[in-house]
């Protein structure tokens, strides 16, 4: 946030002659004990007044997110959980907690990751889990009914406006026959996601934990497809990315290809003398293409 700021005042200082040292490492550390002078730092945002009311409002939202956490934490600690260790009492002392496990939300809000003195871990998600307690129903509804490899669940805890999530650790299948029970798994799961509209199913927000793919992001699920466009001619033209969004491609879960066009200035000049030197000039795109 201060960035260019400091690029500007260390640009002034070099002008004015304010930095003292005789190579380029020893100036740039001169202006780094100049700045980090209270009263420098201070006349910096004054100067600055926009910087540094963004700078306030930054380590003030910072502040409240980490109270609200520590407070939903303690509120919380008290409830017992079987999966989390028949009392959260007896997972042990929290040893460490990461915050920005995943997107933010709700204003800056991210996914923070706690680990106990057990080596249990947990995950908090500062948002709404009821998406993924509705997954785990239509995930049990589905085994109930024999499936012939059941599909994993991840228990939550589901809280106001946020929840605790069972925490997922990544693993290798042992033989041939748990690999043949994970594809048979992403299968299953490739097709209940295109019935139920899932999308953004990436590899970031997948988990392969032995022979159990396993969704740990499923923000982007029972949203079903909007068709905003009506007029016939368009429709003609915006068809095939209609039938691929439509599709099991269109959810990220299978790899696909992608293709970027690199317009540089120097791949342009390329492809202009390319044209140039051909015998009867640039070749026109076809058709279907243009």
């Amino acid at each position: 946030m201060v960035s260019r700021v400091l690029v500007l005042e260390l640009n002034v200082a070099r002008v004015t002659g304010g930095l003292a040292g005789a190579t380029p490492e020893e100036r740039f550390a001169s202006f780094l004990a100049t700045v980090r002078d209270p009263g420098r730092a201070l006349e910096i945002l004054s100067e600055y007044p926009v910087p540094a009311r963004e700078l306030v409002a930054s380590l003030r939202h910072w502040i409240d997110v980490r109270q609200e956490f520590a407070e939903r934490f303690l509120a919380d600690l008290p409830r017992p959980r079987a999966v989390f260790g028949g009392s959260w009492c007896g997972l042990g002392d929290v040893t460490d907690i990461g915050f920005g496990a995943g997107d933010t939300h709700n204003g800056g809000r991210s996914v923070a990751l706690l680990t106990f003195s057990d080596g249990t871990k947990l995950v908090y998600k500062p948002r709404s889990v009821a998406v993924e307690r509705h997954f785990n129903d239509l995930l049990d509804h589905l085994n109930d009914r024999g499936l012939r490899h059941p599909l994993r669940t991840v228990e939550v805890l589901s809280r106001p406006g946020y929840g605790w999530v069972e925490y997922v650790a990544s693993g290798t299948c042992a033989d041939e026959s748990e690999a043949d029970r994970f594809f048979w798994r992403q299968g299953a799961h490739l097709a209940l996601f295109h019935a139920i509209c899932g999308a953004d199913l990436h590899l970031q927000n997948l988990i392969a934990a032995g022979e159990h793919p396993v969704f740990v992001d499923l923000e982007a699920t029972f949203l079903g497809r909007l068709r905003a466009v009506t007029d016939p001619v368009l429709r003609i033209a915006g068809a095939v990315p209609d039938v691929l969004n439509d599709s099991v491609l269109g959810m990220g879960l299978l790899p696909e290809r992608i293709i970027e066009v690199d317009d540089t200035d120097e791949l342009r000049a390329k492809r202009d003398e390319i044209d140039r030197a051909r015998p009867h000039g640039p070749v026109a795109p076809h058709p279907a293409v243009r």
